[in-house]
């Protein structure tokens, strides 16, 4: 896994010169193009370059891609053969897992046996309640109702409420308070916390901004 990963990261220098924020109304694709441009060139770039010739009303194009695996997969057109075989080869369990610790039910975001410096083994309110509407496809009703009522238990938690009081009394603490993002309804917690309790790190909340608006809109 390590080694899969490797290939995906990539160096900060490689990222120093490209300028997404440079200009207030710049484009998503132009940003996304300078960053292409400046990857293919870096040292540490490896991949390759596929050429698609034109096909129906398709014109001809090009994939870069620095995953070996993909190469053989990559084609213009997929067949329901093909589809049918990457179904049987590919025997991943996606059934959502849920957890429960203190009576909190809750999906987690990566495996907590592995630890992260960005706690992506905490719970996070985006990630749950998508994984609340995936468990309904799933038809695990009660393990989706536990997803859910644990988000409400969290946001009515003394913490929360006392961020939402004082965010809708004074607005500014999110908007142009330097402490903002921490100033924000937050949108992850502990999970080994009774409390709901924030992440910490080094006894110290962790830094993160937390003023993320598509999560809170997916509560509501």
């Amino acid at each position: 896994m390590k080694q899969k990963l490797k290939s995906f990261l990539i160096p900060m220098s490689a990222l120093s010169a490209i300028t997404i924020g440079a200009m207030p109304l710049i484009s998503c694709s132009s940003a996304l193009n300078q960053l292409v441009a400046k990857l293919k060139k870096h040292p540490e770039y490896q991949g390759t370059e596929l050429q698609f010739n034109s096909y129906a009303n398709v014109p001809s194009y090009t994939v870069h891609t620095h995953l070996d695996e993909l190469v053989s997969q990559l084609r213009p057109v997929y067949t329901s053969e093909d589809q049918l075989d990457a179904l049987i080869e590919n025997k991943t369990d996606y059934s959502i897992k849920t957890e429960t610790i203190n009576g909190n039910t809750f999906i987690p975001a990566a495996d907590n046996s592995e630890g992260s410096g960005t706690n992506y083994d905490a719970v996070w309110v985006r990630d749950s309640i998508w994984g609340y509407y995936g468990l309904l496809s799933q038809q695990k009703y009660t393990d989706a109702k536990n997803v859910l009522l644990t988000q409400l238990k969290y946001f009515t938690s003394e913490a929360q409420m006392e961020r939402m009081e004082k965010d809708v009394t004074n607005p500014n603490l999110v908007l142009t308070d330097k402490n903002g993002q921490m100033n924000a309804v937050h949108i992850r917690f502990n999970a080994k916390s009774q409390n709901f309790d924030d992440v910490y790190e080094n006894g110290q909340p962790q830094p993160w901004n937390h003023k993320q608006n598509d999560a809170l809109g997916l509560v509501l």
